[in-house]
């Protein structure tokens, strides 16, 4: 999935979109507010070209609360507000972006949580976003549990431009991570992109698969039974060899 902002206005536009889905992207993520004064122009646009070409769409409000509850509130109240304006579907996920570097783990995770709790009462879906680095300035089990928030976060392997994730690489923050954003430079056009690992932002999900085979023949010779086929697991992934069976 793709998130765009008033940097790419270029995201009003249908081939825009086009280009990136053929590029295996479903969905994409608006930024619609900042703080309690800053609308993005374009997130209208944005979205409507996002739905025109069937992409799952969401929103995003880049936070300046910090440890404040109360400013939390009305930043959220901004965000609520202008997804409705701006065409944002009832029941998408609507993401808290936390970046500011700043105040106490306690009085942040409290202010994440009174924001998020507006957003969930609204209808719809609380995430929340933050870099892998910042760990120490929220407690994301405090927000999940409170609020129902699942995870979107950030951590670059590298600032290359990358065209998939590097899956050795996956910042282990929480059992309920639900997307990666993995690159800053998508396909190396300096733009955001990420893994949804649950379907929350494309209503997808991917089954992984642990073992496969197929049975290609089996029959009698004589008093002999014959069986032909292969058979291959993960059971020797992070081992010194890997097997397949034939």
């Amino acid at each position: 999935m793709l998130d765009v902002s008033a940097f790419q206005p270029q995201a009003c536009y249908f081939n825009f979109w086009e280009k990136w889905e053929a590029r295996g992207v479903k969905g994409g993520i608006v930024k619609l507010t900042e703080s309690t004064w800053y609308v993005n122009e374009y997130a209208a646009g944005q979205i409507a070209a996002i739905k025109h070409e069937g992409l799952a769409v969401s929103g995003y409000h880049f936070s300046r609360f910090r440890g404040n509850s109360y400013q939390a509130v009305q930043e959220a109240n901004l965000a609520i507000a202008c997804a409705h304006q701006m065409g944002l579907p009832q029941g998408a996920p609507l993401v808290l972006d936390y970046e500011e570097r700043l105040g106490y783990r306690a009085s942040n995770t409290q202010a994440a949580i009174a924001f998020l709790k507006c957003i969930k009462a609204a209808g719809y879906v609380p995430v929340f976003y933050s870099y892998s680095g910042m760990a120490n300035l929220w407690d994301y089990s405090a927000i999940h549990q409170a609020t129902g928030a699942v995870l979107w976060i950030a951590a670059y392997p590298t600032m290359s431009g990358v065209t998939s994730p590097a899956m050795g690489y996956f910042p282990s923050i929480s059992d309920t991570t639900a997307a990666w954003q993995f690159t800053d430079n998508f396909f190396g056009e300096h733009i955001d992109g990420s893994i949804d690992l649950t379907g929350v932002f494309t209503g997808m999900a991917e089954q992984k698969i642990t073992s496969g085979g197929h049975l290609d023949d089996c029959h009698f010779e004589d008093d002999k039974l014959v069986v032909g086929g292969w058979f291959a697991s993960d059971k020797a992934n992070g081992k010194g060899n890997h097997y397949v069976i034939l």
